[in-house]
């Protein structure tokens, strides 16, 4: 089947033959899982903006200085 409209990035889409197999399988899923105990729950899929911007600053400042820093004879 053609894809009438692209995907907008970082979404999918699911069509029909594919939502079916999906729905087939999540179901499958929590039956096997409720079987063994195991309890459903949902969570947010997106973190809040401040948790992601501390996240990247912890570990994404240090990962640019590594990057960037300079070192003595180099720009700087």
């Amino acid at each position: 089947m053609k894809r009438p409209i692209p995907a907008v990035k970082g979404t999918r889409s699911f069509y029909p033959e594919e939502m079916q197999l999906r729905t087939w399988l999540y179901a499958t899923m929590r039956r096997v899982a409720t079987a063994f105990g195991y309890q459903e729950y949902e969570a947010p899929y997106l973190e809040p903006h401040w948790s992601l911007i501390a996240t990247l600053t912890l570990i994404g400042g240090a990962i640019l200085y590594s990057l960037f820093r300079t070192r003595k004879g180099v720009a700087g």
